[in-house]
């Protein structure tokens, strides 16, 4: 994503994409979760051994994911304050945001890879507050001009959804 014709065109584009990214892990969750609740399912490793390395490796490294997201989110939206015009920070925020929930999701899918391969509740419970994180990064005009440190020019035209100044 680079240009947005629109406040509105930004948000339908990022919020469709957030939209999935929530979505993919969550259908291989669901059907894990209805699997082992009827005790149709068992898990894949028994080995008391392997389940306790599996367990202590990723468990630490879906939660590393999820910090390294922030982490990146961060650092990318820091190089926005470089850019003068709504389209381009826009552009860095999407840009930015891809790569957070990309993240998120790969935390999500090794909280979903542990509970199938060890079936502990502990994955469960990982993945339940890595689905509460993504959902609490929602974007909104708000949250993005929060995130921006939009001038109120800006923010204006971003809550609003405003046409965008041809100028830029």
């Amino acid at each position: 994503m680079s240009r947005f014709a629109s406040p509105n065109d930004f948000f339908i584009k990022i919020n469709q994409i957030y939209h999935l990214i929530i979505a993919t892990p969550l259908l291989a969750f669901i059907y894990l979760y209805l699997e082992k609740r009827e005790e149709t399912w068992i898990a894949v490793i028994h080995d008391q051994m392997y389940l306790e390395i599996i367990s202590y490796t990723m468990a630490p490294t879906a939660v590393a994911l999820a910090f390294l997201g922030f982490k990146l989110f961060k650092d990318r939206i820091d190089k926005s304050f470089e850019h003068k015009s709504l389209t381009d920070k826009l552009s860095v925020f999407s840009n930015a945001f891809l790569i957070q929930q990309t993240f998120f999701s790969l935390a999500s899918a090794t909280s979903i890879l542990g509970l199938y391969l060890t079936g502990n509740n502990m994955f469960a419970i990982l993945y339940v507050i890595m689905l509460f994180i993504t959902s609490i990064q929602r974007p909104s005009a708000s949250k993005v001009s929060h995130a921006l440190k939009l001038p109120k020019e800006q923010r204006e035209i971003l809550t609003k959804k405003k046409p965008f100044n041809p100028d830029e």
